[in-house]
């Protein structure tokens, strides 16, 4: 799920591209580098699940371990000839990187759960995207039509889209299909399976107005957008947004519905430096019904399955949401700095997992090595056409 919600912050980034800028464009070129260096030389899929914050106790000997025993990795990087970013696994910090990555795993036990607590700190210095560009980008979209940009043509011939309008609403759509298919199979095979698994409705309101909310939904293999008609001038600076969101997961026999679970986003500019921070709100309500495994999915093995499925998912949307001691939770600060080639920005992420996890998407494990037709390949693909559109 972390992928496709990734997918929608991208499209929601710079949908069709109504902004130019020369310094944004640069940094999605550099952007598209920095993960083709990470997938060519991180190439075994669990240690790049390591850097992105996914550990199991079979992976802990990739780590290194601190004076305190926990354990940690950090990788850092240096842009050659403007082409490439250099990675290196390392456990210290080299001054003068131009990316620079640390992520710590410190076990705990909390209500009979092994758990880790993750941190992750990351430097990148490959370019200027700072959040003011995604507020003028989403202000423009409710000023005017979206445009035929080579980013939203690169999406047609990878989705079936659509663009209609309501009386209060702009609506985009995009819908998994033999298009999809086609052009990569295995982001298809995958994600179009998760959306027919998975019912969502995500309201995105700036600064508490109920009256001008962006609406991210999906209806079967669909992925809904809705712009309101209005409320630019808020939405070109906003200093809060709440997420509120709904959904409806069905899996391995049983339906899982939560209902308002909320997330909130803090933005801060000041000069040159722009600050985002988001966390949640509160525990949602859920509910659950069904028999667990009443169908054993083909080729189910080497799975940890929960004893006791409801308690595994009430302490998992705790830690998901408020963390072990209720006021933490999975959250993230994230300042962005300077101008033109020598901005930069530091991120700081912070959560509470279980060491042994169990998805419920019930589909096979990701592949060692990754094919054109994936999902990471269609990232990249898409910010290529992106930067082409930032481009004055």
């Amino acid at each position: 799920m972390r992928k496709i919600l990734f997918l929608i912050i991208i499209y929601l980034t710079i949908t069709n591209c109504l902004v130019k800028n020369s310094e944004a464009a640069d940094y999605t070129r550099n952007f598209v580098t920095l993960n083709k260096s990470i997938l060519e030389q991180f190439k075994d899929y669990d240690e790049r699940q390591i850097l992105y914050g996914n550990l199991n106790p079979n992976l802990e000997n990739k780590l290194f371990k601190d004076s305190s025993d926990n354990l940690y990795l950090i990788v850092n990087g240096k842009s050659i000839n403007g082409r490439n970013m250099k990675l290196q696994i390392d456990s210290f910090e080299k001054k003068n990187s131009d990316y620079f990555l640390r992520i710590d795993y410190k076990k705990l036990t909390w209500n009979k759960e092994n758990l880790y607590q993750i941190k992750r700190r990351q430097k990148v210095k490959i370019g200027e995207f700072k959040p003011s560009i995604v507020w003028e980008s989403l202000a423009k979209i409710i000023q005017e039509n979206p445009s035929n940009s080579l980013t939203q043509k690169k999406l047609c011939m990878t989705f079936e889209c659509l663009v209609e309008e309501t009386k209060d609403y702009k609506i985009l759509s995009y819908e998994f299909t033999e298009k999809t298919k086609k052009a990569y199979p295995e982001f298809y095979e995958k994600y179009a399976n998760r959306f027919d698994q998975l019912k969502f409705r995500t309201v995105v309101i700036p600064n508490g107005d109920y009256s001008i909310p962006i609406v991210i939904e999906n209806s079967n293999r669909k992925l809904i957008l809705k712009f309101p008609k209005s409320g630019e001038d808020i939405w070109k600076n906003p200093r809060r947004l709440n997420f509120v969101l709904d959904f409806s997961l069905k899996t391995f026999g049983l339906t899982f519905n939560v209902q308002r679970m909320q997330y909130i986003l803090n933005y801060n500019k000041n000069k040159n430096t722009e600050t985002l921070s988001g966390q949640f709100y509160g525990t949602p309500e859920y509910n659950l019904d069904g028999r667990f495994f009443y169908i054993i999915p083909q080729g189910l093995v080497d799975f940890f399955i929960p004893g006791n499925i409801e308690e595994y998912l009430d302490k998992g949307l705790t830690l998901l949401t408020v963390g072990t001691d209720g006021k933490s939770g999975n959250r993230f600060k994230a300042n962005y700095y300077g101008k033109g080639i020598s901005a930069y920005y530091n991120l700081e992420s912070s959560s509470e997992t279980y060491q042994k996890r169990f998805s419920l998407f019930s589909s096979k494990k990701d592949p060692d090595k990754k094919s054109p037709g994936d999902i990471e390949y269609f990232i990249q693909d898409l910010w290529k056409e992106i930067s082409k559109d930032l481009d004055p």
